[in-house]
Parts: structure tokens; C-alpha cells; sequence
């Protein structure tokens, strides 16, 4: 029998981790080991290899996933390894060397202000057939009734409280906190230490900013960006760009 913190920790990566193909969390412990299992063995492949991919491989390895290496972009860090993994080469490489129904890729790209680029990459690999995987640091606390979609990716000491729910492939960044019934939407970008209060919503693509405050029930346009550090403390609107305290406009992205 597992203790009640690995059978919490091992629910979690159930929860939020498991893809498709692997099916339906149970509690029975036999049902637990088996699809933990699976998820331990699912062959990774992170695309990008700078600041954020690293992170990432630290939270995979730290998580006991089976990662295989890293895609650089640009094919400038080919041959050289980071956390003793190889960067096997850049996507063309993927996409000659590597069937997708193989392998589960990472997007490791993490940027700050408009994620377009981030977008248009993950979104043309879905399309050519490549499933994305999640990532939850073994350190992040998960509320009850949270839903985090598939290609998530929940660094370390995040906090996520009772009926959030983050969308595909939303970031929610290193000790970022994000109180109860919150909506982070696609491809949204939370940034390190931000803090959202209960009720807020975070629309596509927008991001915001590292140590940004939010009070309750604002919402965050489209592709809006909150600089680092702003207080908001009225809705923002999609595009637009706010710093300061109390935030105001700035100009557009």
C-alpha cells in the first residue's frame, strides 16, 4: 500500500499528466502503479534547449520521466548535451528520425510578452501529427477540483487553488499563485511569483508579467501583457500592454 502523500503525489500525475492514450485515473492501487507506470516510460523529447527547457528537464527528471534529449531550433547547439541529455538535432531531425506516435515533446519555449511564436510552432507540430505532454512539478499544490488541460506545464512551488482551471498548453511559472475558481486560458503565460486572487480569468496567449498582482474577478485580454510587478486592478483589454501600480495602459504589443 502507498502512504497518503505518494498516493496524493502519484493522483496528481495521474490527474494531470496522463495523456489520452493511456486512459482514466483510478484510485485502486494496482490501477495507480500500472498507469504511473506508463507515464514514467513515455519517451520525451523537448523542443528548445534554453533557459525554460532546462527547467522543464530538471522538473521531468525530478518527476522520474523518461526523457531523451532535446530539438534545438536552430540547430546551433547540435552534439552538445545539457543535464547529460544530447540535443539530438534540430526539427527537421524530428521530423526525419522520429515517428510521432513514438515519442511525447515538450515544448520548451518559454518567452515572455506575446507568445505568438510559441503558439505557431506547437499548433503546426500538432497538426503534422505530435502530441504534446504535460509537465507538474512534484512540488506544485494542486486543489481539489482543479482542471489542467493536456501540454500544461506547472513549475516548481506553484500553488493552484480549488476550481482553477488552466487551459492547453498555459505556463504557470516557478512559485506563481493562483487562488480559487481562476481560468487560465490556451497558450497564456503566467509568469515566476505572479499572484492571481480568486476569480480571474486570463485569456489566450496573453501574459502576465513576473510578480504581477491581480486582484479578484479581473479579466486579462487576448494576447494582453501585464508588465512585471503591476497591480491590476481593473479589467485589461486583448492586445493592450499595462505596468505599474495601480496598472495602467502603455501602448500596444
Amino acid at each position: 500500500m502507498f502512504d497518503r502523500t505518494e498516493s496524493s503525489r502519484i493522483l496528481s500525475n495521474i490527474r494531470f499528466l496522463a495523456t489520452n492514450e493511456i486512459g482514466k485515473y483510478s484510485t485502486s492501487c494496482r490501477r495507480i502503479t500500472l498507469i504511473y507506470g506508463a507515464i514514467q516510460i513515455q519517451p520525451i523529447i523537448i523542443i528548445g534547449c534554453g533557459g525554460h527547457a532546462s527547467v522543464l528537464a530538471d522538473l521531468l527528471l525530478a518527476d522520474g520521466r523518461n526523457l531523451k534529449g532535446f530539438v534545438d531550433l536552430e540547430a546551433s547547439e547540435s552534439g552538445k548535451t545539457l543535464f547529460g541529455l544530447p540535443v539530438l538535432g534540430d526539427e527537421s531531425w524530428l521530423a526525419n528520425k522520429v515517428r510521432p506516435k513514438d515519442v511525447y515533446l515538450v515544448k520548451g519555449i518559454g518567452m515572455t510578452g506575446c507568445c505568438q511564436r510559441r503558439q505557431n510552432s506547437q499548433v503546426q507540430l500538432m497538426k503534422n501529427g505530435w502530441r504534446f505532454t504535460s509537465c507538474v512539478h512534484p512540488s506544485a499544490i494542486i486543489g481539489a477540483n482543479v482542471d489542467l488541460s493536456n501540454g500544461v506545464q506547472v513549475m516548481a512551488g506553484v500553488v493552484i487553488q480549488s476550481g482553477s482551471s488552466i487551459a492547453e498548453a498555459a505556463i504557470v511559472n516557478t512559485r506563481a499563485s493562483i487562488d480559487h475558481d481562476c481560468v487560465i486560458e490556451e497558450y497564456a503565460h503566467v509568469a515566476p511569483g505572479a499572484i492571481l486572487a480568486g476569480g480571474v480569468r486570463v485569456e489566450a496567449g496573453a501574459h502576465i508579467g513576473m510578480g504581477a498582482c491581480l486582484i479578484q474577478n479581473v479579466s486579462v485580454g487576448r494576447r494582453a501583457i501585464v508588465g512585471a510587478g503591476a497591480v491590476v486592478i481593473k479589467d485589461v483589454s486583448a492586445k493592450s500592454v499595462v505596468v505599474g501600480v495601480p496598472a495602467s495602459s502603455k501602448c500596444a504589443p
